[in-house]
């Protein structure tokens, strides 16, 4: 005889955290959740909490847990735990377990804490010294931009810069830029100023050099141009003629035949001869002093003695003026040989026709002297005043070479009388 007997048979086992995913991320401001897939056990009642590691007594229950606006405090550890209760037969309660760490990343874009130049005031060719300290996870990518926005340094997956350079009066001044991003700024990087002040005595800017010789001509007009840097401004901009040690007056206007036009930061300043004469040639200085130093430059004005104009002016001002003087000299003694020729003719021909004791001759003959004079005077008109003083100093000379006076000496004394 056979006995059957039925059991039934329960096993028992805890549930089972199945997530495939243990790392997350989670930006930082937002709304985050975690699930804790579980799969229950059995018995099905399952209890599933969570616990923190950097917040022990933080302590929720459900499958899922919720972070409200998660900020970068709230990173770390975290632990699924699910159990159910086993009761076995014929042995004591016990707990089944299944526990799930998740390590939550708050990350955040980037921002800059610090940006700072150890020495924000410098003297020209001092060095300048700039560190710019960053709060990024992950980590930014970050550059130093120079004032006109050239990249000095770049540094990838860093959260600090640091940069050094020789300071420049003509670059340096203005503001120097620090940026940086990651992943999270959405393209738009964050960026921050420090200005940088590099003082310098008047120096020229990079790649100018000013134009030194200019060449002109007679009655051209002549520009000097002079352009500087300078910080701090210039105090005063002075202009010099060399070639009389006289400076130019800084108070003109353009009505002036040479005025001088200077901006309102002295920077730059010009000089103007509108219609250059030969005396303006030669050497001019201009300075230009601040309160580190002065910058002094010297330029030269040569005149193009070539040109015809240049030609044409130099003889009336010059040695072509001498010989023109000469040419008139010469014209006046010409005329004053003519003269004299002419006088004696005259007295030569009254005394062939003058009878002795003719007295109505002697009257023709004084008629033939005004005759003579009036021919004198109109050539004495002609040569001009000066010539005729010349003429005078000859005949008086003549005279007292002549021991007694003759008919033909009183003719000539009324003549002179007469042309006094």
């Amino acid at each position: 005889m056979e006995n059957e007997t039925l059991f039934i048979l329960d096993v028992l086992y805890p549930p089972q955290i199945s997530n495939a995913e243990t790392k997350l991320v989670a930006i930082e401001g937002s709304n985050f959740s975690i699930y804790c897939n579980v799969s229950l056990g059995n018995p099905r009642e399952t209890f599933i909490t969570w616990i923190s590691d950097s917040d022990a007594e933080v302590e929720k229950a459900g499958q899922l847990i919720n972070f409200l606006n998660i900020s970068r405090t709230d990173e770390g550890n975290f632990a699924c735990i699910a159990r159910n209760r086993m009761k076995p037969t014929g042995c004591a309660e016990e707990d089944g377990v299944d526990k799930q760490q998740f390590y939550v990343d708050v990350q955040y874009k980037a921002r800059i804490q610090r940006f700072a130049a150890l020495s924000a005031t410098v003297n020209h060719t001092e060095e300048l010294s700039f560190v710019c300290d960053i709060d990024s996870d992950p980590p930014a990518s970050v550059s130093i931009m120079s004032t006109n926005g050239t990249t000095l340094y770049f540094t990838r997956g860093n959260n600090q810069l640091r940069y050094r350079k020789t300071s420049s009066c003509l670059d340096d001044n203005g503001n120097f830029t620090c940026t940086s991003e990651n992943k999270h700024n959405g393209g738009s990087p964050e960026s921050r100023n420090v200005t940088v002040d590099v003082r310098c005595s008047p120096i020229y800017p990079r790649n100018y050099s000013p134009e030194t010789v200019i060449k002109s001509q007679i009655g051209d007009q002549t520009i000097l141009n002079f352009s500087i840097f300078s910080n701090p401004l210039p105090t005063s901009v002075i202009w010099t003629n060399l070639s009389n040690n006289m400076q130019l007056h800084a108070n003109t206007s353009e009505s002036d035949r040479v005025f001088i036009e200077t901006s309102d930061d002295m920077l730059s300043s010009v000089v103007v001869i509108k219609c250059i004469e030969p005396w303006d040639s030669g050497n001019y200085s201009v300075r230009v002093k601040n309160e580190f130093g002065n910058l002094t430059e010297t330029f030269h004005i040569v005149l193009d003695e070539t040109s015809p104009t240049s030609i044409n002016s130099a003889n009336i001002g010059g040695s072509g003026g001498s010989a023109l003087i000469g040419g008139f000299v010469s014209t006046a003694l010409v005329l004053i040989a003519l003269l004299i020729v002419t006088v004696i003719y005259v007295y030569k021909k009254r005394q062939s026709s003058k009878p002795n004791n003719d007295l109505h001759a002697k009257n023709d003959n004084s008629q033939h002297d005004e005759n003579g004079y009036e021919e004198l005077a109109i050539i004495g008109r002609r040569t001009g005043e000066k010539e005729y003083s010349e003429l005078d100093f000859q005949e008086r000379k003549d005279k007292t070479n002549q021991n007694k006076p003759s008919a033909g000496n009183e003719t000539y004394e009324n003549l002179k009388l007469g042309t006094r």
